[in-house]
């Protein structure tokens, strides 16, 4: 029984991942630039992360967890920040059919200008966010930028249009890790910034961008399991969809 649902376990996290189509990709993770809100000078910052990190490597703020220095780092929740840094397109990659900009994590509301085109507005840390962008992109070099604006003034904004005021003030209407506005074990540090990974990927007509296994039965010698596959095409036209584990097939259909 210890060996199904260790099987179980395996199917759930580590399958899915496996499973989802391996597509062409531009890394976008690294070296970006970041400034606050109305400033002219940029500083260095680091992808995946957010603002509180990047200005803490920049010695622009103390370590918020440090001593009394929580209180004099307020501020940075109540401006706006931007990232930015360019990329390079070339020919190979201008030749896909599709090219959709991939958003892992973005903490929280987020304006992305991809050559100073709006090309996605967020609204959410918990989700992932995907726009069509090769209309937006030139052969060679490349700007995107991403601008969140102050998750307080924001959260404030919201608040006031609601009809019906609901319970735990302001922070409520926001898709945010409630931890960041504070707990009894942990400091206020309400931070904005690319958390997870970024990327640019590139397709023609078929792709394969999730799969989802549901439990259907479970035995002591058993487990059965059903895959929810997810298939974007732009052809009407047959997929073999084949799922492994370990090195067997288990699973081969047509659809």
């Amino acid at each position: 029984m210890k060996k199904i649902l260790l099987l179980i376990i395996l199917l759930f996290y580590f399958l899915p991942e496996a499973f989802v189509q391996e597509m062409n990709r531009l890394d976008l993770d690294g070296a970006w630039k970041f400034r606050a809100e109305g400033d002219i000078n940029w500083f260095d910052a680091r992808v995946p992360g957010c603002v509180h990190l990047d200005l803490m490597r920049m010695g622009l703020i103390p370590d918020p967890f440090m001593g009394a220095n929580e209180t004099g780092v307020q501020w940075i929740g109540d401006k706006g920040w931007e990232y930015m840094r360019e990329f390079n397109l070339g020919s190979k990659e201008a030749g896909w059919r599709h090219v959709e900009l991939v958003c892992k994590g973005l903490d929280t509301y987020a304006n992305v200008y991809i050559n100073d085109s709006l090309v996605l507005v967020a609204d959410n840390m918990f989700r992932e966010w995907y726009a069509d962008i090769r209309k937006y992109l030139r052969p060679g070099t490349n700007t995107i930028r991403i601008f969140f604006p102050s998750v307080t003034a924001e959260n404030k904004l919201r608040y006031e249009r609601m009809n019906i005021k609901l319970p735990g003030d302001e922070k409520v209407v926001c898709r945010k890790a409630a931890y960041h506005f504070g707990w009894d074990w942990g400091p206020t540090l309400i931070t904005s910034g690319i958390w997870r990974p970024i990327y640019i990927r590139f397709r023609d007509e078929i792709n394969v961008p999730d799969v989802q296994y549901i439990l259907k039965s479970l035995t002591d010698s058993i487990a059965r399991l059903t895959a929810v596959v997810s298939v974007n095409s732009t052809e009407r036209d047959s997929v073999n969809i084949g799922i492994r584990v370990d090195t067997d097939p288990v699973i081969q259909e047509k659809i």
